[in-house]
């Protein structure tokens, strides 16, 4: 069983960085950059972020939304009031528009 290593965060206005510990001067890399735009991963603003544990990261949107990072498995939901979509791609093509597909 492989152990997902401790992720960190970096929430502003534009996007999300997923960083992780790095041995570089700088102390961190990214590891997934997702950017604000439609059909994105992120299509507002994250206003929040919060770690639900090894490779799990729960972010609320300006929109609305919540939205839930796998990291470990490369795959992203999402949930408002009554309705879960899922990305239509991986978190790998978070930035490239791709959409939402409903699950209920």
């Amino acid at each position: 069983m492989a152990v997902a290593p401790r992720l960190y965060y970096d929430v502003s206005p534009e996007g999300l960085r997923i960083l992780q510990p790095s041995h570089h001067a700088q102390g961190y890399q990214p590891v997934l950059v997702l950017l604000v735009g439609p059909g994105n991963v992120l299509e507002a603003p994250p206003r929040r972020a919060v770690s639900l544990g090894p490779g799990l990261l729960s972010v609320a949107c300006a929109d609305g939304w919540v939205v839930l990072l796998d990291i470990t498995e490369g795959v992203a939901r999402r949930t408002r009031l009554q309705t879960e979509e899922v990305y239509d791609g991986s978190l790998q093509e978070g930035n490239q528009g791709r959409g939402w597909i409903p699950v209920r």
